[in-house]
Formats: structure tokens, sequence, C-alpha cells
């Protein structure tokens, strides 16, 4: 059985369903799925008795009497959801589907929304449907994804080594700011910004292997989020019509420009707007419409074919350069101090919007350890 068709069915044969959140989380969640919601659910009386979205906010207390009849969509940020799910085991809620942000069964949803969204403007294309039959006997083209990993990662709760296999090798990033060692490949060796990488991220090593591999296919995927690929599918790239393969995309509601100002600093972007529109005319005016889309592509992840990527880089790097030239470092906050980071999801998803009708371009899900 298809797997979204396997997760709708789990919201059959319950009277009451629920979305535990009302936040952003929640609210995105409701505005993208496809089946009829009872009304949030939140922990807190203060933040019930009222109405989200048109549809009521109950007080987990005030539902207890339901709690054999509903199924209860927790959609909140994973760093708070197992604290939500120790609270609806206590007070006797069975009947609960992680729906976080990063979970496996939340990407499938949205895989399934681009897939049967009409009048969608760029074309979704599931890899997985242009995979060959069992005959498919290999390439002789070299293909190589680089996991991104950091002295500072946290622990997994499986191997964060769980996809290394033929094609995925571990890059450390940010090597020149520590005497760490954790990855045989580092960032700071050849041609390397690695002493960038408290306000760069995983760009670092997108510039390394832009500037010191050449390999025919070229990847990037994280330590803690892996295409949900196996080495077979990853071996057939080069015979399928494909340039490009890039995660499914992350919703952003109301628009990708409201959820940035929101999250991080209204500053920068206003920084990257004008750095676009005096060096990229072009993509600047399409960035206006693309950025009032309510998705973009997250995590700066994708594997293309070496020309892609290059071209994709040169394109890229120099508007960071600039950007970061414009902007003030000096920041207290780390988690907004990755603000290059942070922009460039937004860049790539421009840049490949721009590109979508000379580049073919598949999609894939992606696998979140945490």
């Amino acid at each position: 059985m298809d797997d979204n068709i396997r997760l709708y069915n789990e919201l059959m044969g319950y009277k009451y369903v629920y979305v535990y959140g009302a936040g952003s989380g929640g609210q995105t969640f409701c505005n993208f799925v496809d089946f009829p919601i009872t009304g949030f659910v939140v922990t807190r009386e203060c933040d019930a008795n009222c109405y989200v979205m048109g549809m009521p906010v109950y007080c987990i207390k005030d539902i207890i009497n339901q709690r054999d009849e509903c199924l209860i969509i927790v959609a909140v940020h994973d760093n708070i959801a197992n604290e939500i799910f120790s609270l609806l085991n206590k007070y006797g809620f069975y009947h609960v589907i992680d729906c976080t942000y990063e979970s496996y069964r939340w990407s499938c949803f949205r895989e399934d929304y681009f897939k049967n969204k009409k009048n969608n403007s760029h074309q979704y294309i599931l890899l997985k449907d242009m995979m060959k039959d069992s005959y498919f006997k290999g390439t002789n083209e070299q293909i190589r994804i680089f996991m991104i990993t950091s002295h500072m990662d946290k622990k997994t709760v499986h191997s964060n080594h769980d996809m290394v296999g033929r094609y995925v090798e571990p890059l450390q990033v940010g090597a020149g700011l520590t005497d760490k060692t954790i990855a045989k490949l580092r960032d700071d060796s050849g041609e390397n910004i690695s002493k960038k990488n408290d306000q760069y991220c995983e760009l670092t090593g997108h510039y390394w292997i832009w500037k010191n591999i050449s390999a025919s296919w070229v990847g990037v995927c994280h330590y803690r989020r892996q295409f949900d690929l196996t080495s077979k599918e990853i071996e057939q790239l080069p015979e399928l019509p494909v340039d490009v393969v890039l995660t499914t995309p992350n919703f952003a509601f109301p628009d990708v420009e409201s959820v940035y100002i929101r999250d991080h600093i209204k500053s920068d972007w206003q920084t990257m707007l004008y750095v676009l529109s005096k060096r990229e005319p072009e993509y600047y005016d399409l960035a206006k419409k693309v950025f009032k889309y309510n998705y973009y592509y997250a995590y700066n992840m994708m594997i293309a074919r070496k020309v892609v990527f290059d071209d994709y880089c040169e394109w890229l790097f120099p508007l960071l350069f600039k950007i970061e030239k414009y902007c003030d470092n000096k920041r207290r906050d780390k988690y907004q101090n990755r603000y290059i980071g942070f922009l460039a999801e937004r860049l790539t998803s421009l840049y490949f919007m721009k590109r979508h009708d000379d580049l073919r371009i598949a999609h894939v899900n992606k696998k979140y350890y945490c």
C-alpha cells in the first residue's frame, strides 16, 4: 500500500480528529491537509476557548471524555514534541500520530499535496516514479554524496552513519574552527571557506565540494537529515532523465517572506533583496513572486550533476559574500548567527524555481534522525 494512502487511512474511523498545537505548526498543517479537523487542542486553559482559522480551540482537560473516540495529530515543533507526547499519555490519550515538522509522516503528507496540487507553478516529479525495473545493471559515472557533520553535532537515537555506504561519505564542516577531527574528509583542505561555518553552516561544505571535487554527480545531505534513497536507487541516477534531485518542499504559512521575517531578522531579509536587485535583477523580479509562495526547498540538500551544482554555486556564493559584507556578524544569538545558511535556503529555492524549465528536477523525501 502507498505510504500516503496508509497515512490517510489512519484518520478514518474516529469521531473526532484534533490537531495538537494552535500555533504556526498546527495552522500550517490544517492549511494544507484535505480532511476534516474537529478543532485544535492546547495545554493551557488561557490559550483555549477561542477560534483559530475558524476552528475551536480546546484545552486538553476539556476533551478527556472523548479520548476513546478521538485521534490527536501532534503538529508542533520537534523540540517540544516529547513533552506533548508525555502529556497526552498522562491524560490517557493513546490514539496519537506524529506530524511534527521533521516527521516522515508530515513529509509524506507534503509529498501527497504537491503530487495532487492542481495548477502547480512548478511540476512536481517524484524520483521514485522514474526508477527503472530490476534489469538495471548499474553505471560507470562517479557519484559522491557528502553527509555534512560537525564536531558540535548532537547524538542521535540511530547511528548517524545509517546511510553511509558506497555513495555517501561524511564531510566535516567548520573543521578550521576546531582541533577535533571526526571525519576523514574536512572542509578546511584545498580551497575553502571553512572558518565561515558559524554563519554559512553546511554551505562551507558546498563550497568545498564545488572547488575540490570532480565527480560526475555530487550531493549534500546532513547527519540528521538524509535522503530516503537506497544505494541501488542512487546508482540509477545517471540513467534517468534527471539533472537534480531536491527534497520535498517545506510549507511556509502564510508565505515564505512572512515566515522568514517572523522567525529571523528582518534586516537580513531586506539586505538579501537589495543585493539581488543590484546583482541579479532577473532573479529579483522573480523573487517578488516566489517569496510570496507558501513553500520552498529547505535544508540546502540536493543531488545534482556536477555541472549543475557548479553553476548553482557560481551563482549563489557571490550573492552570499555580498550579503555578508552588508550585514552585522557580531551576533550574540548563535541561532540567528546562522543567517547565511537560512537565507541560502530561500535563494536555493529561487534558483531552481527560476530554472525549472531548463533543468529536469525530481523530488524525494528525507529521513530525519532525532
